[in-house]
């Protein structure tokens, strides 16, 4: 591999590091809530389809990288308590520990403990069994509408504007919390009644958005 396909794939890896980091906090908040009592949310129910939406916008955000910014995360947390184990160390005038000290039984075990709890929210994300979310490798679950459908879905006459965004939002949030819509990515045409529910619901927030929204709501001005 020469120099530049190396300077190249250093760039790619750090490139993956860095958005992977910034995800963090978000994964570290749904594992929060995962321990906090959402693993004992009946399915269903209104906080169940909630967390649905919440870890299936999450796993969108990071696609094929949802693995590494788990495993990113958990060790994270390990190592943070790492400081607190030489801290005590000092405490106590024991002796300082060498750098090989962070592989000590110790911390490896913290380690081992940490990345098995993490693989049991994973499971619980991504399988239906005993309550879980059962959204799968979300990612690859293919919006059921887009701009250009959510554009026919509204009344005749209207124009895009951040409206548009909106919609394809808050319709991707309303696909996410039916485990149905997710099912139907593999079908070249999802059934007709799931499209209508879909369509109902976005014209009905559509009438909800700000006037400013939209560049206008009726005929295009005329050219002068």
């Amino acid at each position: 591999m020469g120099f530049s396909a190396a300077n190249s794939l250093c760039k790619s890896l750090l490139l993956i590091l860095t958005y992977c980091t910034r995800s963090l906090p978000d994964v570290r908040a749904a594992v929060e809530r995962w321990e906090g009592g959402a693993k004992q949310l009946q399915p269903g129910s209104e906080g169940w389809v909630a967390e649905r939406v919440k870890n299936g916008l999450l796993q969108e955000s990071l696609h094929g990288l949802w693995p590494l910014a788990l495993q990113l995360s958990a060790m994270a947390e390990v190592l943070q308590t790492a400081a607190p184990m030489e801290q005590t160390r000092v405490s106590a005038s024991l002796p300082l520990a060498p750098p090989e000290a962070l592989l000590e039984e110790e911390l490896l075990s913290a380690a081992v403990a940490k990345v098995e709890h993490y693989s049991r929210w994973q499971a619980w994300v991504q399988r239906p069994e005993e309550g879980g979310l059962g959204l799968g490798c979300v990612w690859h679950c293919k919006p059921l509408m887009d701009g250009k459908d959510i554009m026919k879905a509204l009344p005749p006459g209207t124009r895009g504007g951040p409206g548009i965004g909106i919609l394809k939002s808050m319709a991707r949030e309303w696909q996410f919390a039916r485990p149905e819509a997710c099912a139907a990515r593999g079908t070249d045409a999802p059934p007709a009644e799931l499209m209508a529910q879909l369509r109902t619901y976005v014209t009905a927030e559509f009438a909800k958005l700000p006037a400013d929204a939209m560049k206008t709501r009726g005929k295009a001005p005329a050219k002068r």
